[in-house]
């Protein structure tokens, strides 16, 4: 019996490191979609919407791939937001899941008083104020710190 015990404790200890070792790193959302975390996001507004793109048009922080001239952004609830990273490839925007980092000032992000991005609804803008670096198409930064509101 103890034999039999003991091997079933092997066995087991071998499946949990199997399991470990081989299994996929799930740290993005369930579509292997890259995500920029914003946190301490106090100094925006709930029930407004948060968008972001990086300089040049590169990247870009919406909910979903925009159609068209179509940005939408996420509805502000709490003290933190997701937003799917998505990158500009000859005009169509597909996930981003690669490696980059982006330079200090060339990250922004936008507060909107609509779902859908519109200058004349922007209500605050906030450039990076260090190099953000994305690994496997995701991000955090923190808005109070990694960030500058712009005049």
């Amino acid at each position: 019996m103890k034999n039999a015990i003991k091997l079933f404790g092997i066995i087991v200890f071998v499946a949990v490191i199997g399991f470990f070792a081989f299994s996929c790193d799930n740290s993005t959302n369930s579509d292997n979609q890259g995500i920029l975390k914003i946190t301490n996001i106090g100094s925006l507004t709930p029930g407004n919407y948060v968008f972001g793109e990086t300089g040049f048009g590169q990247l870009g922080f919406f909910t979903s791939a925009p159609q068209g001239s179509s940005l939408k952004g996420r509805k502000i609830t709490g003290t933190a937001v997701n937003l799917n990273v998505y990158q500009n490839v000859s005009g169509n925007w597909i996930p981003f899941k690669d490696d980059i980092t982006i330079p200090s000032g060339q990250l922004g992000i936008f507060e909107c008083t609509t779902e859908e991005y519109s200058k004349s609804n922007e209500v605050q803008f906030f450039k990076s104020n260090k190099s953000i670096t994305f690994l496997k198409g995701s991000a955090s930064i923190n808005l109070s710190t990694d960030m500058d509101l712009q005049p």
